[in-house]
């Protein structure tokens, strides 16, 4: 299979979202601690961004997968169906490494909480529904585009 190119619209949608992605997890992770301990930023800002790139290079290769196999206007009910399994396929592993790793290394004294896992889950699942919904609308538009041009 061949690896897709990121379009700018995906690395735009990367490097906006991922701000917000990482204040997050380190509010759920060391809650008001993130305001007072500069390492909680220093450790935590490179390795979410670590594990969240590779998480986004996955969703762009699961949805060039889908279009390469899903292409027509037609098929938007399917493309849509299928990436409702990315959440469980590429972003729950995401957000359970995430939470295994620092539970696990206790990397500042972390040590899992009753509903971090939960409320990690609906950061990703927000984010995912906003740019999945974004990046889809983006090729529909394309397509009805490429439609007209044809009917010209």
């Amino acid at each position: 299979m061949k690896i897709a190119k990121p379009t700018k619209l995906y690395v735009n949608g990367f490097l906006v979202s991922m701000p917000f992605i990482v204040l997050s997890y380190q509010y759920i992770l060391y809650d008001e601690r993130i305001w007072k301990d500069w390492k909680v930023w220093a450790v935590t800002l490179p390795l979410i961004y670590f594990i969240g790139f590779f998480s986004w290079r996955t969703h762009v290769q699961y949805d060039y997968f889908l279009r390469t196999k899903f292409p027509s206007l037609q098929q938007t009910g399917k493309r849509v169906l299928y990436k409702l399994l990315v959440n469980l396929i590429v972003m729950t592993p995401s957000v359970l490494l995430i939470f295994w790793v620092y539970n696990r290394f206790h990397i500042l004294g972390y040590q899992i909480q009753e509903n971090d896992l939960k409320y990690g889950y609906l950061v990703g699942l927000s984010v995912n529904l906003i740019f999945e919904t974004l990046w889809e609308v983006a090729y529909i538009i394309e397509k009805y585009k490429e439609a007209a041009a044809e009917k010209e």
